[in-house]
């Protein structure tokens, strides 16, 4: 149930992509709703998903090999959502991009 809710979520953010992409063709609509933004937001949903599965996994015990490869594309989803985020920095200060309560 968790990980559809995650996937959904990207889903959402995904078409939002689009939309933010065409308007971005007309002028920025605001800062804090950049393509890239938006980007890090299905990625981060997507490795949330992913997480979910590792963790279900873990629970019911499950071989180690498979454990690594789902932690290791977790892992890599992050990854990709934090590179995506930390390529905005140049625009403006990471604090500023980022809520509050995200430490890094």
């Amino acid at each position: 149930m968790c990980c559809h809710n995650f996937l959904a979520a990207a889903g959402i953010f995904d078409n939002l992509k689009s939309l933010v992409e065409e308007l971005y063709q007309n002028g920025a609509p605001s800062s804090d709703l950049s393509i890239n933004v938006v980007k890090m937001l299905v990625l981060f949903m997507l490795a949330q998903a992913q997480e979910t599965v590792f963790l279900t996994y873990n629970l019911d015990a499950k071989k180690d090999t498979m454990l690594a490869k789902l932690a290791g594309a977790t892992a890599d989803l992050y990854d990709q959502a934090y590179d995506v985020i930390a390529s905005e920095a140049h625009k403006q200060p990471l604090d500023e991009v980022l809520p509050k309560n995200i430490y890094l």
